[in-house]
């Protein structure tokens, strides 16, 4: 009888390697292109892609290029497998400095319930610098304010883009204070056409006797067609809304409330 899998999935693998994380780590999901970034308290970067197999697709998927040479990028790339993948392209991704990390799924009679993975991540207990290949990038990727609540490793993953980011405050402005404005968008560098554009089909509708700026727009509310990003990010978008005297447009009152 064959036996299964130790993952059906991509997404299983990279759940239960993210659940091994040593103290210091912090993993941040479908980030910077990668399937995970982990970030360490000192500020290290791996870059990690997950698959299932190791083979040519990968390597390729995780390998350095010349033209990342000046872009933002990690100390370290990592090809995350199961441990039981086969290990006949190994010897070739550390040709190419890149760091294939196996890992074991959670078992009941192991010392650890959460499973393991080899090697260690770098400058943790036991990590042989031989493991390791550090590529001093010119600059590491600049991380999104709030770590994703997106799943790793997905076949068509949800990510938490600048974008959405921002989508989030236009809408924590809309649930706290009833209205946005062409001000609040600029301030939250987000286009505002995709919010009004559409007609009866547009994200947000003008509220009625509102004024208008010094361009004639006037104050926005939501509209029926505008999607919930928050119910998209249900741990993300409290967050938002417990940060936002950090990021309020200037020109509002910190002490504005739903009206």
């Amino acid at each position: 009888m064959k036996r299964p899998p130790q993952f059906a999935t991509e997404a299983d693998l990279c759940s239960a390697f993210m659940a091994q994380l040593p103290p210091g780590w912090t993993a941040y999901p479908e980030t910077a292109g990668w399937d995970i970034l982990l970030v360490h308290s000192s500020g290290a970067q791996v870059g990690v892609q997950a698959k299932l197999r190791l083979n040519a697709k990968v390597l390729t998927q995780a390998s350095e290029n010349y033209w990342d040479l000046e872009n933002p990028g990690p100390d370290y790339r990592a090809i995350l497998v199961p441990a039981e993948a086969s290990t006949d392209l190994e010897a070739l991704a550390a040709y190419c400095s890149m760091t294939v990390v196996r890992c074991w799924p959670p078992r009941a009679c192991w010392m650890s319930s959460k499973g393991s993975h080899s090697p260690v991540l770098p400058g943790a207990v036991g990590d042989h610098e031989a493991n390791w290949f550090p590529l001093l990038p010119a600059k590491r990727h600049p991380l999104p304010d709030y770590v994703p609540d997106v799943t790793a490793g997905a076949s068509a993953p949800r990510t938490l883009s600048r974008w959405k980011v921002s989508a989030l405050r236009v809408q924590a402005l809309l649930d706290e204070t009833g209205y946005v404005t062409r001000q609040d968008f600029k301030a939250l560098q987000i286009d505002i056409r995709r919010w009004i554009a559409g007609g009866w089909q547009a994200w947000l509708e003008a509220v009625p006797n509102s004024g208008t700026d010094d361009i004639g727009f006037p104050h926005f509310r939501r509209g029926t067609t505008m999607p919930d990003f928050g119910a998209q990010h249900p741990e993300v978008y409290p967050q938002v809304k417990a940060t936002m005297a950090d990021w309020m447009p200037k020109w509002r009152s910190a002490g504005e409330v739903t009206q």
